[in-house]
């Protein structure tokens, strides 16, 4: 099999971010592997990114979108207009290695039914994080009653990688805005599509750069996702017997802007939960569908839960003792 015959669709939502994509594009038309195309959705900058992309990358596809309406929404249009056998996902903050895509794309090759992640660094080289945990505080108590499958639970949609026809039978949910993958792959583990992370690739992400940690509009978006993917994704008596962890996540939530002293973000919990409950009907629709298509159980789905949490922590001793030799300036 002739691994460069297949076309990569690199798809980058973009908002404001004439400082980072200079460096995330150049990256990319660096790589060893070269049968890919770019495709560029831009929220309504207001930085003259839109300008800065013409000029400099006239062979970047870009789509101007006249309002910002998430970067979920941004994706799902570039998927629409995408050619490639293969998508890759990046953040405009995300710059890759020679490698990175050459690498992805013979690991997905080996398993096309599954959504990659490479490890993410960030900027300076630091080990950030290898996928993401599902956990619900207290979830703990629940161990000697389910044995955990170690295994990530989402991957990163900063750096992402998947067949289009996963992706396409598999449409990201534009109701959540932002942090799409976390429900994404709640659904892909429903229908029985693995989440991998590939130890040998690299990524390199800004920290927070278009969400600052904290802030009203970020606590919203915690708040709105987490009922709305527990609704949508659980069973009804799953989702009634783990409750009281959901409540938990949502007082440790407040502890934390309280504790970080982000008191303006305090009411953006209460209106996350008034918007998920505003916005019901449409969960409802979500939720219906999913539950018919649904492959596998809420156990099998909590299991993973606990021994995503496991792998994180794994993760972290493993890698942070690992002497990676990157000389991020060359890159």
């Amino acid at each position: 099999m002739d691994t460069k015959s297949f076309k990569v669709s690199v798809i980058i939502p973009n908002w404001n971010g004439r400082n980072l994509i200079e460096k995330c594009l150049n990256s990319i038309f660096q790589q060893t592997y070269q049968n890919f195309e770019v495709i560029v959705i831009d929220s309504a900058s207001e930085d003259n990114s839109v300008n800065f992309i013409k000029e400099n990358y006239p062979q970047v596809n870009l789509i101007q979108l006249f309002k910002d309406k998430g970067p979920t929404y941004a994706l799902n249009e570039g998927i629409k207009i995408a050619t490639g056998d293969i998508f890759l996902f990046l953040n405009n903050d995300v710059f890759l290695k020679k490698d990175t895509m050459e690498i992805l794309v013979k690991e997905i090759l080996m398993d096309k039914n599954a959504v990659i992640s490479p490890i993410e660094l960030d900027w300076e080289g630091n080990f950030r994080r290898a996928g993401g945990p599902f956990y619900l505080p207290g979830m703990f108590l629940l161990k000697p009653f389910f044995k955990p499958i170690k295994e990530p639970f989402h991957p990163l949609m900063a750096c992402c990688m998947c067949f289009a026809e996963i992706i396409k039978e598999n449409p990201l949910n534009t109701n959540l805005i932002m942090y799409e993958e976390l429900e994404w792959a709640w659904r892909l583990h429903l229908k029985k599509i693995k989440v991998k992370i590939i130890p040998n690739a690299y990524y390199f992400h800004k920290i927070e750069a278009t969400k600052k940690r904290g802030s009203p509009q970020q606590i919203f978006l915690y708040s709105r996702l987490m009922v709305a993917q527990c609704y949508i994704c659980f069973k009804s008596l799953s989702l009634i017997l783990l409750s009281p962890f959901l409540f938990l996540y949502y007082l440790k939530l407040l502890a934390f802007v309280f504790y970080t002293f982000r008191l303006k973000s305090v009411p953006f919990i209460l209106r996350g939960l008034l918007d998920f409950k505003n916005n019901r009907k449409i969960f409802m629709q979500n939720r219906e569908h999913i539950q018919k298509e649904r492959l596998i159980g809420d156990k099998e789905i909590i299991k993973r839960m606990l021994g995503s949490y496991q792998f994180k922590k794994e993760s972290i001793k493993k890698f942070k003792n690992l002497k990676i030799n990157l000389d991020v300036e060359s890159i």
